[in-house]
């Protein structure tokens, strides 16, 4: 019978993910997330249409006045999130690093992704963006999804993906 051993693990001798280069998002996805943020934007002023002819003038002054410190909050918010969002691929794993208050680093296995999938709306489309989007066991929402991305890196990471997980079966 053989002995049993649990020795400790040095920290020294671990892989050191925060080292390794991220690869930026396509700067062209700050249009979409600029896109999304008009979109707010105009939902706010036809809310404030309504307000206007229901409630005081003080209410729409001060929900204006509201309205503009979210949408400055959050076009500083994204706009810093873009330049910190980055992705890699090594022989072994996926890296993709994203956030601004907090910063999510999430390393995922080859042999652990079980599905790959590429999304493409309309005006990523247009753009030349895709986004690709890893599932492993046990989630419904997808661990990893990478967005602005150039639609053919996008494919051949896809398919990239999809041999490595044909090679881990």
């Amino acid at each position: 019978m053989e002995e049993f051993s649990n020795n400790p693990i040095s920290f020294d001798d671990l892989p050191r993910f925060d080292l390794v280069e991220l690869h930026p998002v396509q700067p062209s996805y700050w249009k979409i997330i600029r896109f999304n943020l008009v979109i707010l934007v105009v939902l706010l002023l036809l809310a404030h249409v309504v307000v206007y002819f229901t409630a005081d003038v003080i209410w729409v002054a001060a929900g204006l006045v509201l309205s503009a410190v979210l949408v400055a909050v959050l076009f500083i918010v994204y706009k810093r999130g873009l330049k910190k969002m980055g992705y890699a691929f090594r022989e072994r794993d996926v890296i993709f690093r994203h956030g601004v208050i907090t910063t999510t680093t999430t390393v995922i296995p080859y042999n652990r992704i079980q599905h790959v999938a590429l999304h493409e709306g309309w005006l990523s489309r247009m753009l030349g963006l895709s986004k690709i989007q890893l599932y492993t066991a046990g989630t419904g929402t997808g661990d990893i999804s990478i967005p602005g991305l150039e639609a053919g890196t996008a494919a051949s990471l896809k398919q990239l993906l999809m041999g490595k997980i044909q090679q881990e079966l």
